[in-house]
């Protein structure tokens, strides 16, 4: 297992978990901006409103977890496949 930074990509910071040669695990920054949050992916920035953020708690057999709310991790997939086809979201 290598934990390890990435190229920048347009200034995109990030951090991958590396586990027998293959990404598991990426790690990016988010910057506040007031009432809202900064994510840079690899076509530029994008903002979203901080309230995004609120932990939801997320049980998976007897395993607890801290998750983003869902809205977020909606549009994070939604950016990524967008960003895949190299379209601003």
């Amino acid at each position: 297992m290598i934990f390890k930074p990435a190229k920048l990509l347009n200034n995109r910071p990030k951090s991958e978990l590396i586990i027998e040669n293959n990404e598991r695990l990426s790690i990016v920054p988010i910057y506040e901006r007031g009432n809202e949050i900064e994510f840079i992916f690899e076509n530029g920035p994008k903002i979203f409103a901080r309230k995004l953020l609120n932990p939801v708690i997320r049980y998976i057999g007897e395993y607890k977890f801290i998750t983003p709310s869902e809205d977020l991790l909606k549009e994070l997939l939604r950016c990524y496949f967008v960003e895949e086809k190299k379209i601003r979201c």
